[in-house]
């Protein structure tokens, strides 16, 4: 058996989770496809030897749990980025120690999200004004959200090194919802497959 503090390889691992990873009635409503925690992906990250900090929702902070569907361009605000910077300095508090000892760090984001994303974000320019109906599925574009953004900033100043990668849309969207892109996985299985060998690299 592996100590508290050892993954099965030996190696001392920290997995920084976007919060509705653990969460997700955090998410705005409408979106979730699991109730509350991402159970097959909390078990892959036991398995691999990883110690758990959940991060903030910003989003819930910031707007709540009543909260509309929101996409890249609503958040990309300056007081919204001063909220996610106020965020991640603490969060960075959290985790400098584990760095210095050593630890092997991993940040998962959410894929698509506006602010947890990190290879693509949802998007949609006329999302603005007086409410119209606009449909309900954004766009998406490359790039990652803006808490993501700000997060990585903190981190990178304070000369914390960790590996990142955001969970596939397929594993976290309605199916009307996924995109279609070469970007990430369109299978299940191919999502739980580069996700796998991601903890386990």
């Amino acid at each position: 058996m592996p100590t508290v503090d050892e993954s099965p390889r030996g190696r001392k691992r920290l997995a920084l989770v976007g919060h509705c990873i653990l969460n997700q009635n955090a998410r705005a409503p409408g979106i979730a496809v699991h109730r509350g925690v991402i159970a097959p992906l909390l078990q892959m990250l036991q398995g691999a030897g990883y110690e758990l900090l959940q991060l903030p929702c910003p989003e819930t902070a910031f707007t709540g749990v009543s909260r509309w569907w929101f996409v890249y361009e609503q958040y990309d605000s300056v007081n919204y980025r001063r909220h996610c910077a106020k965020i991640a300095r603490a969060v960075s508090k959290l985790v400098k120690p584990y760095s210095e000892e050593g630890y092997d760090i991993v940040l998962l984001g959410l894929g698509m999200s506006p602010s947890c994303g990190v290879r693509m974000r949802q998007t949609n320019k006329q999302w603005r004004g007086r409410p119209f109906d606009v449909g309900d599925v954004a766009s998406v574009e490359a790039g990652s959200g803006v808490w993501i953004q700000e997060l990585e900033r903190t981190l990178k100043r304070e000369g914390i090194g960790y590996r990142i990668l955001d969970v596939p849309p397929v594993l976290i969207y309605p199916p009307d919802r996924v995109p279609a892109s070469a970007i990430y996985p369109q299978s299940e299985e191919a999502a739980w497959v580069e996700l796998k060998r991601f903890l386990e690299a």
